[in-house]
């Protein structure tokens, strides 16, 4: 029966680090994609910045 127990233990030793790791995953991919996010609003500010400067808009 111990090993029963201590195969027990390890599944959900093994569960926890999956569920940190998903963790981890989720709170670095929502970082990124802010990041991306951000990066893009400034540049498509910068499009609009200089073709308001030279009153030539693309829309």
């Amino acid at each position: 029966m111990a090993w029963l127990e201590t195969s027990v233990v390890a599944c959900k030793i093994v569960c926890l680090c999956i569920e940190i790791f998903r963790g981890r995953c989720e709170f670095l991919f929502q970082k990124t994609s802010i990041f991306l996010l951000q990066v893009v609003v400034d540049s498509f500010k910068k499009i609009v910045v200089l073709s308001v400067s030279r009153n030539e808009l693309p829309f």
